[in-house]
């Protein structure tokens, strides 16, 4: 769990060889940008981003076709 730890950035390599994540919980920080994050993660199921200040969310779940919840 990532929650409430007021990350503002997240390095674009840092879930690079995590294929077999399932749940990813980063809600509750200061994200802006998610851009490419999430494409190595072809496992994920749950992805919780709520309570960031997000500004785009284009090509979130592309590739992510077994994305069950996305809150």
């Amino acid at each position: 769990y990532l929650t409430a730890n007021h990350l503002s950035h997240i390095p674009t390599q840092l879930f690079a060889n995590m294929i077999q994540l399932v749940t990813l919980e980063l809600g509750n920080n200061r994200l802006r940008t998610v851009a490419g994050l999430f494409a190595p993660l072809t496992g994920l199921r749950d992805l919780w981003l709520g309570r960031n200040k997000l500004t785009n969310l284009r090509d979130l779940t592309a590739g992510h076709s077994g994305l069950h919840a996305l809150r």
